[in-house]
């Protein structure tokens, strides 16, 4: 029928005046048509697919969604169901949005894969959150036992967190309760936390290189994203890949300096072998990349340089993204940061400072710290993972090559789970009577799930305490005269907040 259509029309035009524009555009709708009546024909043959919305050819659902992602699935979730299935690009996407999918999904080891065109991949920054089977098992394996062996959430790195943290109220105290943004100084401060033990070195604040590392990182966390245009539709990331002012663009060129940062560390190493023995998370990972002797090994500079920026993005974004909801949130509702700092001033007093065993004996300001992460979810939906082979969730098909997306935050603002979830409220992680955090809720998934979670979660949580502890201890927090606190969220790769709101710190 469409082809009688064509015929007909193309009659219309003497050959000489055919009008190659109209037939350029015929057959476009040719094309749609029929791919249309396929993806018909196979929904029909496969009804066991989760339900979903139709997108156009090419481009799928993306022209559809003109909100962060986490909202616009929230709602499709509310037509479709917690377990739909929409096109992007030229990508079938899975979204899970419930406890149920959630925890079935991420703990179904055919779920682990990492697709071939995820953006790290395509960087050549193989990271621990990029690569797949042997290699990430091995590398994974290693960099934590490295890792580990440098006291990665242990006693000597509470010691450094302490010190720094140290430095970073004396930065507070010179400010003498005029407004500030903190912003840039808690990054730079955060990122001390992990170089010591990546490059086994801090940096004052202020200091060029660590004001260099801590702008590479801000700039990484507002262009990259592990969700995109980018990553369903190679064209366009390709054309993006070489174009200025572009995300992916801006996210090649923090890879190319941290590549050079890398390189100059190693450099280092080799001109001193014995000064830096032992001594850093670099030294400990180019020594076994050396062992291998260059052979067919899963130790290699392209992993080293994935794993140490894996750990600087990990590990500083998101603390600092959280830190600062804390710091708001206190300034904003002077009633909680008063209860706060009763319970510090009970547990810890004004001199001592705080360590991460006092959690034990302050559960408000551990709840505190705990409903932040569900209340401005730091990680909406997490990183995309793949079926390596076909599987079943919730009864559903997924065939092997499908995408795969938890919508943490959906289920941090589900009622069935959290009553009144767009309220902020330390209490529904306490119990009644407010003396003891309760058992975690397996709503609750700020880092993820499975093998594929963040395997920093000990440190993020001890950072984030020490640094809010410490803060409050010394000073009393305080909206700029005249301003109010906006807790309204922005979404890049993470909810963060408002970075450029001032705050005054005054000494208690």
């Amino acid at each position: 029928m469409l082809l009688d259509v064509f015929q007909r029309f193309l009659s219309n035009f003497p050959a000489w005046e055919l009008n190659w524009s109209a037939v350029a555009v015929w057959l476009s709708l040719v094309a749609s048509g029929l791919l249309a009546l396929k993806s018909l024909n196979w929904r029909r043959k496969d009804a066991r697919l989760p339900p979903g919305p139709w997108g156009i050819p090419i481009l799928g659902y993306f022209p559809f969604i003109w909100k962060p992602y986490h909202y616009a699935f929230k709602e499709l979730a509310d037509k479709y169901g917690p377990i739909f299935r929409l096109r992007m690009g030229c990508k079938d996407v899975v979204v899970l949005n419930d406890l149920a999918s959630i925890r079935e999904g991420l703990s179904d080891p055919n779920l682990l894969y990492r697709p071939d065109d995820f953006l790290f991949r395509y960087l050549n920054m193989k990271g621990i959150g990029g690569l797949n089977g042997e290699e990430w098992q091995a590398n994974r394996r290693y960099g934590f036992q490295v890792m580990r062996n440098l006291g990665f959430a242990k006693k000597p790195m509470e010691v450094h967190m302490k010190e720094e943290v140290q430095c970073f109220n004396e930065f507070l105290e010179r400010s003498k309760g005029r407004p500030i943004t903190v912003f840039q100084e808690l990054g730079s401060s955060i990122v001390n936390n992990i170089s010591a033990l990546v490059f086994g070195q801090r940096y004052d604040l202020g200091d060029t290189k660590g004001r260099f590392v801590e702008g590479m990182l801000t700039k990484f966390m507002l262009n990259a994203t592990f969700f995109s245009v980018f990553d369903f539709m190679p064209i366009v990331r390709f054309l993006a890949y070489y174009t200025p002012h572009t995300r992916i663009y801006s996210v090649r060129s923090v890879f190319k300096d941290f590549k050079q940062l890398v390189r100059e560390e190693l450099k280092k190493r080799e001109s001193n072998p014995a000064e830096y023995q032992n001594r850093d998370f670099i030294d400990g990972y180019s020594r076994k990349i050396q062992e291998n002797n260059g052979g067919s090994s899963y130790f290699t500079l392209p992993c080293l340089l994935g794993i140490a920026i894996n750990f600087y993005s990990a590990s500083t974004n998101t603390v600092r993204s959280a830190i600062l909801w804390n710091l708001y949130m206190a300034a904003s509702d002077p009633d909680h940061q008063t209860r706060m700092q009763e319970e510090i001033d009970a547990v810890i007093g004004r001199e001592r400072a705080p360590g991460w065993e006092d959690r034990a004996r302050m559960p408000y300001t551990m709840a505190s710290i705990l409903e932040i992460m569900r209340w401005r979810t730091i990680s909406p939906t997490g990183i995309h993972r793949a079926a390596k082979y076909d599987t079943t969730i919730g009864g559903y098909h997924i065939p092997a090559g499908t995408l795969i997306l938890a919508n943490f935050w959906k289920l941090h603002n589900d009622p069935t789970h959290w009553p009144d979830p767009s309220k902020y409220d330390p209490t529904r992680f306490l119990n009644a009577d407010g003396t003891e955090v309760k058992e975690k809720s397996l709503a609750f998934l700020p880092f993820s799930l499975g093998k594929r979670s963040c395997p920093g979660e000990t440190l993020a949580v001890m950072e984030i305490f020490i640094y809010v502890t410490t803060v409050l201890q010394k000073f009393r927090v305080l909206p700029e005269e005249g301003k109010i606190i906006s807790l309204k969220p922005y979404d890049t790769l993470m909810t963060v907040a408002d970075d450029t709101q001032k705050l005054c710190f005054t000494p208690r």
